[in-house]
């Protein structure tokens, strides 16, 4: 077993008991190992790390990164986390041709993007919103015959960090 899985595991088990003082150290020696490997990302390395992979069109390390993330939070940003990993997954779709896994992944990642609304910093979730839409008017008109380029896009961030 490697040491970033033996800490991670460790990790939780001693959050779960630990009292807030104790649970303030284990963060921040959390945050100071993390992306060891098994270690999951610290949130804001991580988040940021899968817009990369999103931006460069690498939608489909951009999900895996984003779904280590996804897998540990809860209410809003859980639900806008899965819905960042819809649209990566059905731009994935899209690049392999898959029509119909594009078009269902678009439909309720926007549902998904609304639940987690409250959460989506650094998200400029509107203008998301607004892209999801003309890529599936895009696709609409492409799968009528039309002569169409799929805008593909990188995710809208309010303030780009670093």
């Amino acid at each position: 077993m490697s040491f970033g899985r033996l800490f991670w595991g460790n990790f939780r088990d001693k959050l779960a008991t630990a009292n807030a003082k104790e649970s303030a150290a284990l963060c921040v020696l959390y945050c100071m190992v993390s992306g060891s490997e098994g270690v999951p990302m610290a949130v804001e390395e991580g988040f940021d790390r899968g817009c990369e992979l999103f931006d460069a069109g690498e939608y489909f390390e951009a999900h895996e990164v984003w779904e280590d993330l996804w897998a540990e939070a809860m209410g809003p940003r859980h639900a806008f986390l899965q819905g960042l990993i819809q649209t990566a997954v059905a731009l994935h779709h899209a690049g392999n041709e898959n029509w119909k896994g594009t078009r269902s992944l678009l439909a309720s990642s926007l549902g998904y993007l609304e639940k987690g609304a409250r959460d989506s910093r650094p998200v400029d979730l509107a203008t998301l919103r607004d892209r999801i839409l003309d890529f599936e008017i895009a696709l609409q008109k492409k799968l009528a015959g039309q002569s169409v380029e799929l805008p593909f896009f990188k995710v809208p961030l309010l303030v780009r960090r670093g």
